[in-house]
């Protein structure tokens, strides 16, 4: 289950204490990291918050929660737990606050934790480090020498790109 993701990645910050090493969590098979790893802390840490989660254009699992990104102009502005970095203290801290089980959805913990904690997280609304790639259109992208993706709308190049849900196919496309 989706819930296992946190657990694990709790446990494994856990066996290298409390520090401020930068941690970066990414799904396996649906990520493709096109970044280097400096320009990917220089993006981090431009957004002066402990944790950053990707951002998506829906708010799953519960749409209801919706209206608490309203405040945030940009199609990406609803939280994505399949790619986040943060420091680990902080992450470790977030993880340590749940009651998640194996089962449990993990975006929705996230999302969730973000609602109650806007001060700790930050959405990477603007594609900066992260691009999900549910609900995007190719058109919305181009590819870049080096296969780095540009998002038109924001001129950013993202490091790492998620092709989340049923979006996996474009990965293909893409790369």
């Amino acid at each position: 289950g989706f819930g296992n993701k946190l657990l694990w990645f709790k446990e494994h910050l856990e066996k290298y204490g409390d520090n401020n090493h930068i941690a970066l969590f990414v799904d396996a098979y649906d990520v493709v990291c096109v970044g280097q790893e400096q320009e990917i802390i220089k993006k981090f840490v431009s957004f002066k918050k402990p944790i950053v989660f990707s951002g998506e254009k829906g708010c799953h699992p519960e749409a209801s929660l919706a209206k608490h990104f309203d405040h945030i102009n940009s199609p990406f502005k609803y939280p994505n737990s399949g790619t986040y970095i943060g420091y680990s203290k902080n992450i470790l801290g977030m993880l340590k606050k749940i009651a998640v089980k194996p089962h449990e959805d993990d975006q929705l913990f996230a999302t969730k934790y973000i609602i109650k904690n806007p001060l700790l997280c930050a959405i990477d609304k603007k594609c900066q480090i992260f691009l999900t790639l549910y609900n995007v259109d190719k058109s919305e992208l181009s590819i870049e020498k080096k296969l780095r993706v540009f998002v038109r709308k924001f001129k950013t190049r993202p490091c790492v790109i998620h092709g989340n849900g049923p979006s996996k196919s474009m990965l293909d496309k893409l790369f």
